[in-house]
């Protein structure tokens, strides 16, 4: 359960992964930025864009995912198709 959350449109300083889907989030791309405190532990995660429009749809649709979050890398690329 997430005790807090902040989520930011941000363009990257440095190379990340995508949280949602593993492919590489390159230097000075947009990504959305997400820092926050979950089941006790502060936290990061970086997504592209259309895999945190993926992420929100799928929260709107399965409260699971909102309870119990998800597995990094679980996910195709901008879609809640698992791998």
């Amino acid at each position: 359960m997430s005790d807090f959350m902040d989520i930011k449109e941000v363009t990257t300083r440095k190379d990340h992964r995508c949280m949602w889907c593993g492919e590489p989030i390159p230097k000075g791309a947009r990504a959305s930025r997400t820092f926050g405190k979950w089941q006790g532990e502060v936290q990061y995660r970086h997504m592209h864009p259309e895999c945190e429009a993926a992420y929100d749809k799928l929260l709107r649709e399965d409260h699971y995912i909102a309870d119990d979050g998800f597995s990094p890398h679980m996910f195709k690329r901008g879609t809640s198709e698992e791998k």
